[in-house]
């Protein structure tokens, strides 16, 4: 995979995985990202310079669009070409700020250093993500974007 054709692998992964893009299942959305995170990515450093690495980060957001203040949990790829050119694929779930949500702290964790079964088993155990996945509040939205443009 090159990095430029991730957003539609994702795509790829999500309807493979059966996710509803306008329903989406949290469960089926987080399979569907772990599929995806396995294909290795071309053209990227190795993994002893950071070169693919997952994030999970969690958190009330506002970015001044139409999304208003929201609680977002994004799940992003980074890759980081052998010129050191950094690129992002950010698949965010989007739900309306209720008061639970809202109360929850913000939270993120990094892949760097783990397998994807490490960083798997540690993302889920995060208060947000835990709280998220035992809930399974239906999003508004799933967002994807590469380099902040929505794919």
């Amino acid at each position: 995979m090159i990095p430029e054709d991730s957003a539609q692998i994702l795509r790829q992964q999500l309807v493979a995985g059966d996710v509803d893009l306008t329903q989406p299942s949290i469960r089926l959305v987080w399979k569907a990202f772990l599929d995806f995170a396995a294909v290795p990515a071309e053209d990227v450093l190795g993994p002893e310079d950071d070169g693919d690495g997952l994030l999970v980060q969690y958190g009330v957001v506002d970015f001044g669009d139409e999304a208003g203040r929201h609680f977002a949990l994004d799940f992003t790829r980074q890759f980081i070409d052998t010129e050191g050119a950094i690129s992002q694929l950010s698949c965010a779930l989007e739900y309306d700020a209720a008061p639970a949500l809202e109360a929850i702290a913000s939270d993120n964790l990094w892949s760097f250093g783990l397998t994807l079964h490490e960083f798997a088993d540690r993302a889920e155990r995060l208060e947000g993500f835990r709280l998220l996945l035992t809930s399974e509040p239906t999003p508004q939205r799933l967002r994807i974007s590469y380099d902040d443009e929505v794919c």
